[in-house]
This record gives structure tokens, C-alpha cells and sequence, in this order.
């Protein structure tokens, strides 16, 4: 690190070699302590991170060089009084030790102060933002608020010192809610019109404005009161007349001007540790805490027309997402860490705290202060602001990855050299070292970078351009739209490889159905590629939809089962908790290809739990919809199949129109169950014979119903003149369930069906048409629904860099080659829960060639089968190909970890005797990933 080293600091480097010198450095800084009245706590962050996860501590000249715990300020230091009571031995407050199970609304929680009683004193207050936030911790992590595992998670409050607990999702809270309440009222106002008040979540680390009544009445908010110091928090500006500002109070001194343009995480630590600014060359990024101890809760940009600082220092305007004057967030050192990782960092708002709102039955979003100038949240480091197109997270809070800087030096900070061990890291090249930037105005970086734009902060909603490096264009941004192919994504529910008219091995009729009909997927067939051995990701529809919207494995992202997948005492193993929420930090298909300049749009089921598409780069969608159709479908639209499809042509027509590339998610309710069908349709299939395999007319209504639409889909797309560069994917989810349904549905020459990992649960129909792909062409080569991420970045030439299980079908579409160049050595199926039925229960299988191997993780037993000569899996090899077995063996245990797969555990409270739950077809009853209707 760039700084200079007083003889003074050099004498107190040698005494800390010995054991006087440990003692000396402490009263040294008990001391310099003494005479502040608002010393800043360290942030007890102890790890350097890059832009995704962990990494030794960077040495002088490298990248990511000036982090946070690079830079050992005033450590945490508690003492339990035994009354009830914690002494702050660094900033003189006094705590409650324990808030309680009551929350309370922040009217009670003013209240409470004066009866409050704790230690035998009466002066207990409620904390300022200023206090609340010097007991934060940055050590904590940020949980994924849609889990309910907190075993492995630590908050951001020291939990040895003070009371804390997660939100109980018994009591329907999420694991996240865990706000304490301030007493710093927003002077502005939240959300739509609502007073707020600051506060502190030590759950996910972070501060938000929250209303100061609950929409029902109920308590919201935690409490801790402080008493002593009635200074803490006051700061003691003093312009020094050098361009420096000096905070008498803490002992930070702080350039007044900020950076005057937006940078990543990255460009801002290098900012700081090659600054040298009024003489001074130890400059660094502040902390979280740090940064935040200069917020003035006294000014908004509604009220003051000015930033959340004192007019002491000079800060930027910025032109918002919304077209309004506003000021900018700005970068701290402190990484915000998540159970995988580390990339994002926390950054503080010192203008309005942004977010797209839905605006309820209208499908617009509203642009509005939802957070309140003064909070503290986290943003990526790297990458394009512009996927978020709605934000993220609940409130769609707005993303901006280019954020201003203002620097600090001084204070009771000392560097620190190395840190902690990280394991299992490649080794790093060495960097060459940078020159140092003089201060702004001055020669150097500061004044010869360009600016990427007259505003420093690009807001979101303009032009995407590829500067993420996760997503790139492989044209230039400023394409013809007529360039790029549209691509519509039709995905079928519960459609088995024989539900449909479509032999789906040219050729062989036991391919098809006899008595379906499904004229228009014939006439797709026809058109186009048809796929005889794809699968499903997963046997169950909602790992399925979160893999194809991402190209992972449900393996990788902990999404295997449509419900909660628990198990109960009657089941020997103990499923693991899998996630309930499609998380936000993946990138789905419809942000990979925002920045290529195409408009998305999601109709139909999304079943991924609370979230809807419009916060995973879905322009135009349905909402939030679960496993159910609406309601009060017409009887001439059963399963909204029709009205679906009334809403997708009027997309297609607005974006040809408007000369847009276009991605239709066609996710149809049908052929799911309950049955629905027009009556003539049923009444069609009434009069036809059945099958010896399939012969329930309503369901074969239903079937044809669907095919109908995808017809009328297909007419329109030629109508509209696009048809040449248009691509036409259709898939189903999964297989079919087997055995009576809605009268026998029969998955021959498939073994078994839906909800388990045989052939009959993953194997379904694929049809691909549109240019360049030979008509009524076939590929018999095993692909996955994951293979599609890939292939439709490919044809909207995205290219990516993060790593996915899927590979592009493209070069197999186009007749190049007729197998597909894997980085993966086999196809993985995971399902480490209980379902309906005995053969819905924990199991794991990959096809490696012609050969599948499955894994029954009660029994640890397997089934090893050859696909290419034995569909059907009627005759296990596992005995008589023992190498062939345990080479599947091993490949399985590869994959499994490569994916960091979650898996089935012995259940300590196993009892055969248990009465067995009744479960649901597609796993157990509960709020999980897929809504309320678990199927």
C-alpha cells in the first residue's frame, strides 16, 4: 500500500515486538481516544475479497489492493455489565442487551424508552442511525432471504454480546427480518408518500427507511436502547483550506471534493491507493462506517435540494433513472459478503435511495424513494447496470455498478500486511505497479480518464452497452435490431416424449402417441430439428424453469424440488433445506440478452416463489404467478392457454413494430392437471377410438387445445414477416406423471414417470425451428434443457464468461457435428428429497454417452442402464459391468461436488413406526420455490 510512515509510527511498529510495546500501543490509543467524541468502531472485517470471492491480501501494486481489512481501526470492544447492560468500551455507550421476542412499531419503540427500566437506569434512549450503526458487524452474511437455513450464518451484530434472531418463518417472516429501529426520522419521505424512520437490519447488513406504521398494525421493528455520550454521532467539520475536510470528532480527515465521475469497485480502490492529494499519499477508500459517519440525516434532495452531507463539502449532481437532479452513491471498502461469495460491496446513498415499485394492476413500475437518503446497501462490483432494468430485490431497488468516491485518510487507522489464510486459491501473477494519481484538478488518472458519460452515474434506463464482463455483445451495441433473431420459447407442463402426434424417432410409432393428435408440432417437426433423447433438468417443474432460465444445473443452484422437499420422521434420510426462491444474483436468459438490445417478455406459469420475472430482466409478464391458472378463465380459454397466447401475439406485434429483437417465454399451465378443455375439443376425441397407450379424451382435448395456439402462434409469426429470422423452441418441463391421473397416462416405451430420475421423469419432446436448421432433421444425441441458455446467447451473439452446465445445441442445429463438445463429462439429474409415491424419493443420475447410471441414496444402491439399446431401463448392467459402474461411480461423486450439490443426510430422529405425511404429487405441501400449489 501507497503511505507514509512517521518516525513516530515507526517507534510504535518496533515496541509492538514486544510485549511493552503491545502495552504502550494500547494506551497509546486509549489516549487518542479520549479526546474524540465520535470515534468510528472497525468494521471487523477481516478477509479481502476480488470481485466474486475470497483472496489473500493484496500487496502494494496489485488489483483490489485497500480494502477494508486491509486497514485495522478501533476494534470492537464490549463489556458485559451482568445487569442486563453492555458497555461500548470505544464509543462510551451504554446498551440493552437483549430485544426481546416483542417487535414493536417505531412509536412503541420511542415509548419504551421512557419506561425502560434496564440496570436500574431510567436515561435510556432510542438510538440515533449514528449509534445503531457503530454496532454493526461486516463480518456477518447477507442470507439468501428466500432460505430458511441459518445454521451456517452469522449476523451483522456481535451475537456473543447482544440478543439477535432471525425472522422465524413459522411466524411468516422471512430469515431476513431482523430490522432494529433509530430514532432518525427520513426527512423526506419513502415509498409512496409514507413517513419512514432509519434503521438497521443485522440480518442482511444493511440501512433502510422503513414506515413508521405497519401497513396491518403489527410491529415491525427490534429495539436496543443506549444511554452516555450524548455527543456520539455529532461530527466537528473544519475546512483546513488545503481541499482536505478535518472531523474534529473522529479524527478522519476527508478530501472535500469527491471524484466527479461514477467507477467499479475495483477502479475505486485504485483510486484511493494511488491518490496523493494536499501533500498526503495515504488516502484510502473509507469503510462502510467510516463513509457513513459523515451522513447528514438532516438534508435530502426533496427537502435541501442537496446531498445527505453538510454544504461544508462539495458533492456532485447526478441525473437520475428517472430523469431528476439527484446526487450519487458512493463506494466503501467494505465487501458485502454472501454465502458464495463476495460480489458485492456496500455502498452509501447520499441522494435518494432508489427503486422500481409495481404499480398494482397496471404492469408499470413506478421510479421512487423507497430507502431514504442516508441508507447503506450493496451493489455489484463489476459488470452492466443495464440488465437490472427494474432493479432488484423486493423493493427493485436500482443498481448502479459505476459509483462516486470520496477519500479519507488519519483517524486510529493503522495498515495491516497480510491477513487471514485462504485455502485453495491458484497462485497470482505479480502486478506491476501503478502510478499515483494527484488529486482532482492535478495531473495523473484522476484528470485524464475520460468520462464514460457527462453524468458520473449512467442511470439504467439508458441504452445498454456491453461493458459487463459477464454478458459482451459480440457486435457493436449500436446494431440493426433487424440483425437479431427473435427467438420464441414454448414450454409445455407435464408433457411426456409420447405426448404428442410428433414421432419423436423418425420413423418409429411407438415414438408418438396413438390418439393424441398435435398437427401444428408435426408441422413444427417438419420445419425444423427434432431431439430424441432431450431432457428435462429436473423430473419436477420448478427446478426445471430455474435451470432453463439460467443453463445450471438444479444441482448447482439448490433448487430441487417444487415444494419445501423436507422430509419427516417416517423417511430415513433428511432431505437438505433447498432454496425457495429463485435467487436474484443469477443471471437469467432474459438479462443476458438485454445488453444485445432485446425486449423480453414472460407469460404464463413462473412458479419460482414470491419474486415475479420483472425483476430478472422480463420487460412485459405476467407477475407473480404460482402452479395455479387464473381463477376466472372463460370456459373458452381453459388453462389461460388461449389468453396466454392472445398476450404474447399482441408483444410480437408491439416489437416488430417498434423494430425491436425480440424473446418470448411462452410457459404454458397445460397439459398440468386438473384437466381443461374447450367442449369441442373434448367432444373431438370422444368420438376417436383410444389407444392402446393413451385414450382420456378430455386430456387429449386439452393437448389439442394447446397445439391449437401454438398453430395460431405460428400464423402470426408468418403474418407478421419475420418468420426468416425467427426461432421456434418447444419443450415440456418434464415427463409425464405415470400410472391414473386423469385416466391412464401411459409414458411406454418410457420406464415409470414424473417425480422420478427414470427416463419416463426427464425424458421429453424437443423441436427447434427457424434459420439455418435443416427441415424435418433429427438429432438423437442426449441435450438438457440447460443447453438452451447457451444457445439462444449464441444466436443473439452474447457471449459469457461465467460458467453454466448447458452447452449450445447450435452448432448440432446448423448439421456442423453430431455431438456436442462438453466441458462437463456427463448429464446430472439430482432429487435428494421425498415425493408421492415409493420411487419419488432421494436420487441422483447422469447419462454419460449411451450409458445412465442412477443412484437410490436410501439404500446407497445403483442402477446402471444402456440408453441405446435399452430405453425402456428394463435391464440392469450394474452386476455384470462392474468397471463400467464404478466408473459411472466415481463420475457421479465428481459432478455432484463440482456443483457443490446438496444432498440427503441420515435422519437422527428416524422411526419406522411414523405415520408417513401425505404428500402432494411433486413433493410436500408448503411455501416453497413454487408457490402454494406444490404440483
Amino acid at each position: 500500500m501507497a503511505r507514509s510512515v512517521s518516525i513516530c509510527s515507526i517507534a510504535i511498529l518496533c515496541l509492538m515486538k514486544s510485549a511493552l510495546g503491545l502495552l504502550f500501543l494500547l494506551l497509546f490509543t486509549q489516549i487518542g481516544q479520549a479526546n474524540l467524541s465520535y470515534p468510528i468502531v472497525d468494521t471487523h472485517q477481516e478477509y479481502t475479497y476480488d470481485e466474486r470471492r475470497v483472496i489473500p491480501f493484496p500487496q502494494e501494486g496489485e488489483p483490489f489492493e485497500g480494502q477494508d481489512a486491509q486497514y485495522a481501526g478501533n476494534r470492537p470492544h464490549y463489556r458485559d455489565n451482568g445487569d442486563g447492560t453492555i458497555s461500548d468500551l470505544v464509543t462510551g455507550l451504554m446498551w440493552t442487551r437483549d430485544p426481546g421476542d416483542e417487535r414493536v412499531s417505531f412509536y412503541q419503540a420511542v415509548d419504551g424508552a421512557e419506561t425502560c427500566r434496564v440496570g436500574g437506569y431510567t436515561d435510556w434512549r432510542l438510538p440515533n442511525i449514528k449509534e445503531l450503526y457503530s454496532l454493526i458487524q461486516f463480518n456477518g452474511t447477507d442470507p439468501d432471504p428466500r432460505s430458511d437455513d441459518i445454521d451456517s450464518l452469522r449476523p451483522f451484530i456481535d451475537q456473543g454480546v447482544f440478543g439477535f434472531r432471525y425472522g422465524d418463518p413459522d411466524e411468516g417472516r422471512r430469515i431476513i427480518d431482523a430490522q432494529f429501529a433509530s430514532s432518525t426520522l427520513y426527512v423526506g419521505e419513502i415509498m409512496n408518500g409514507q413517513e419512514g424512520v432509519f434503521g438497521v437490519n443485522f440480518a442482511d447488513g444493511r440501512i433502510k427507511g422503513y414506515a413508521t406504521r405497519s401497513p396491518r398494525g403489527a410491529g415491525h421493528l427490534y429495539v436496543l436502547y443506549v444511554r452516555g455520550n450524548p455527543e456520539y454521532g455529532n461530527n466537528k467539520f473544519k475546512d483546513l483550506g488545503n481541499g482536505t475536510i478535518a472531523d474534529e470528532a473522529t479524527g478522519l480527515t476527508w478530501m472535500k471534493a469527491d471524484s466527479g465521475e461514477g467507477m467499479d469497485w475495483k477502479a475505486a480502490l485504485e483510486y484511493a491507493e494511488t491518490m496523493e492529494h494536499a501533500g498526503y499519499t495515504d488516502w484510502r477508500l473509507p469503510s462502510a462506517k467510516e463513509l457513513q459517519s459523515i451522513v447528514d440525516y438532516g438534508r435530502s434532495p426533496d427537502t435541501t435540494d442537496s446531498a445527505a452531507i453538510d454544504p461544508i463539502f462539495q458533492a456532485t449532481a447526478i441525473e437520475n433513472e428517472d430523469g431528476k437532479k439527484d446526487y450519487g452513491w458512493y463506494w466503501t471498502s467494505t465487501t458485502h459478503k454472501r454465502g458464495r461469495g463476495g460480489n458485492t460491496a456496500v455502498y452509501i446513498c447520499f441522494g435518494r435511495s432508489l427503486g422500481f415499485m409495481p404499480v398494482r394492476r397496471s404492469g408499470q413500475y413506478r421510479l421512487m424513494d423507497v430507502h431514504g437518503a442516508g441508507a447503506q446497501r450493496s451493489d455489484p462490483k463489476q459488470g452492466d447496470a443495464s440488465r437490472f432494468s427494474r432493479g432488484r430485490g423486493p423493493q427493485g431497488d436500482v443498481v448502479r455498478i459505476d459509483n462516486l468516491v470520496r477519500l479519507v485518510r488519519g483517524g486510529n487507522v493503522t495498515p495491516v500486511e497480510t491477513g487471514p489464510e485462504v485455502p485453495d486459491l491458484s497462485s497470482r501473477q505479480p502486478q506491476r505497479p501503478r502510478e499515483r494519481i494527484r488529486g482532482p484538478g492535478g495531473a495523473g488518472r484522476g484528470a485524464a480518464r475520460p468520462a464514460r458519460d457527462q453524468r458520473p452515474v449512467q442511470p439504467a434506463s439508458e441504452a445498454r452497452s456491453a461493458t459487463s464482463p459477464d454478458l459482451q455483445p459480440t457486435t457493436p451495441a449500436a446494431v440493426n435490431p433487424s440483425d437479431k433473431p427473435n427467438i420464441v420459447f414454448i414450454y409445455a407442463d407435464d408433457m411426456g416424449w409420447t405426448g404428442t402426434s410428433v414421432e419423436m424417432i423418425p420413423g418409429d410409432s411407438g415414438t408418438r402417441s396413438d390418439y393424441y393428435e398435435t398437427p401444428h408440432l408435426e408441422k413444427l417437426a417438419a420445419m425444423g430439428m427434432r431431439f430424441s433423447a432431450a431432457y428435462a433438468p429436473s423430473a419436477f417443474c420448478t427446478p426445471s424453469r430455474a435451470a432453463v432460465l439460467t443453463g445450471k444445473t438444479p444441482a448447482e443452484l439448490h433448487i430441487t424440488s417444487p415444494g419445501s422437499g423436507l422430509g419427516s420422521d417416517a423417511d430415513r434420510l433428511k432431505p437438505p433445506t433447498q432454496l425457495r426462491q429463485f435467487p436474484e444474483s443469477e443471471i437469467s436468459i432474459a438479462e443476458a440478452l438485454g445488453p444485445a438490445g432485446y425486449i423480453s417478455a414472460y407469460f404464463g406459469k413462473w412458479h419460482l416463489g414470491r419474486g415475479n420475472p420483472g425483476q430478472h430482466g422480463f420487460q412485459v409478464h405476467d407477475g407473480s404467478t404460482a402452479n395455479d391458472t387464473p381463477a376466472d378463465e372463460p370456459p373458452g380459454n381453459p388453462k389461460d392457454i388461449f389468453g396466454l397466447n392472445e398476450r404474447a401475439m399482441a408483444f410480437m406485434d408491439e416489437q416488430v413494430h417498434a423494430g425491436h429483437p425480440f424473446y418470448l417465454q411462452l410457459f404454458h399451465y397445460a397439459v398440468h392437471g386438473p384437466t381443461a378443455t374447450r367442449p369441442e375439443s373434448r367432444n373431438k376425441f370422444r368420438e376417436n377410438s383410444p389407444g392402446e397407450r393413451h385414450g382420456n379424451a378430455p386430456f387429449a382435448g386439452m393437448t389439442w387445445d394447446l397445439d391449437q395456439s401454438i398453430g395460431t402462434l405460428m400464423d402470426r409469426i408468418e403474418t407478421l414477416g419475420v418468420a426468416d429470422h425467427t426461432y421456434i423452441v418447444f419443450m415440456s418441463d418434464n415427463g409425464a406423471p405415470s400410472g391414473p391421473r386423469v385416466g391412464a397416462l401411459n409414458n411406454a416405451p418410457l420406464n415409470k414417470g414424473k417425480s422420478t430420475l427414470y427416463e419416463g421423469g426427464i425424458r421429453v419432446p424437443l423441436i427447434i425451428a427457424g434459420p439455418g436448421i435443416a427441415p424435418d432433421s433429427h438429432s438423437s444425441e442426449p441435450v438438457t434443457g440447460c443447453d438452451l441458455f447457451p444457445t439462444f446467447c449464441q444466436w443473439a451473439g452474447v457471449e459469457f464468461s461465467h460458467e453454466i452446465d448447458g452447452a449450445s445445441l447450435v452448432s448440432l442445429l446448423g448439421g456442423k457435428t453430431h455431438a456436442l463438445d462438453r466441458h462437463v463429462s456427463s448429464l446430472l439429474f439430482h432429487y435428494p428429497h421425498y415425493g408421492a409415491g415409493p420411487d419419488a424419493k432421494p436420487a441422483s443420475a447422469i447419462i454419460a454417452g449411451s450409458h445412465k447410471l442412477i443412484k437410490d441414496w436410501e439404500s446407497n444402491s445403483y442402477q446402471l442402464f444402456n440408453l441405446e439399446e435399452d430405453m425402456g431401463e428394463q435391464n440392469d448392467l450394474a452386476d455384470s459391468r462392474p468397471e463400467k459402474l464404478r466408473e459411472l461411480m466415481a463420475s457421479m461423486e465428481e459432478r455432484l461436488l463440482s456443483v457443490n450439490a446438496q444432498v440427503p443426510t441420515i435422519n437422527p430422529n428416524y422411526d419406522p413406526s411414523a405415520e408417513r405425511p401425505e404428500r402432494r404429487r411433486a413433493g410436500r405441501r408448503g411455501r416453497g420455490a413454487g408457490g402454494a400449489n406444490q404440483e
